[in-house]
């Protein structure tokens, strides 16, 4: 009888150890998803500030992309010089036609305008760092207080209630 009595205890602590397993088991899988679904009170994104939030999507060197220019001054080589007959006679026995005869004109033959030269400006890496943060956010990182509810106030009554019956 000792013997039957002793294997029933026994099937019974196993049981509830087993039960004790089972419970704590489910528990620790539930615990990572009840954590990752909390939604934050605290009304601010999780941020930490990098190399990132020290980077403009606009260049700040306040300059343009422009191409270099060698510019432009005019030498003897853009211009040309035509003579136009202006006496209005006929070259004969009697008119030779002499230098009078002609008006020298210089006409601009380049087709350039005359221009300083200029250095141009390829947008860098550089052109788009800062000092100062560019991401707009403030550094945070969620603490508790952040997925408590201020307003959740729990009641008197249901406290009284639990340590009664506790």
């Amino acid at each position: 009888m000792k013997k039957t009595n002793k294997k029933r205890s026994w099937k019974q602590i196993v049981s509830i150890l087993s039960c004790i397993v089972v419970f704590c088991t489910t528990y620790a899988l539930i615990l990572p998803a009840v954590t990752m679904s909390k939604e934050t009170y605290c009304g601010k994104e999780e941020h930490t500030h990098t190399e990132n939030c020290y980077v403009s999507e606009t260049p700040l060197c306040g300059k343009e992309e422009a191409e270099a220019s060698e510019g432009h001054v005019h030498d003897e080589t853009c211009y040309e010089e035509v003579r136009n007959l202006i006496c209005g006679l006929e070259e004969s026995e009697t008119h030779v036609h002499t230098d009078e005869c002609y008006e020298t004109t210089t006409t601009q033959t380049c087709g350039k305008e005359e221009s300083e030269p200029t250095e141009g400006h390829t947008h860098s890496d550089e052109c788009y760092k800062s000092e100062e943060l560019q991401c707009g956010k403030e550094e945070h990182e969620h603490e508790h207080e952040c997925y408590s509810n201020k307003e959740d106030v729990e009641d008197p009554k249901t406290l009284v209630l639990c340590q009664e019956n506790g």
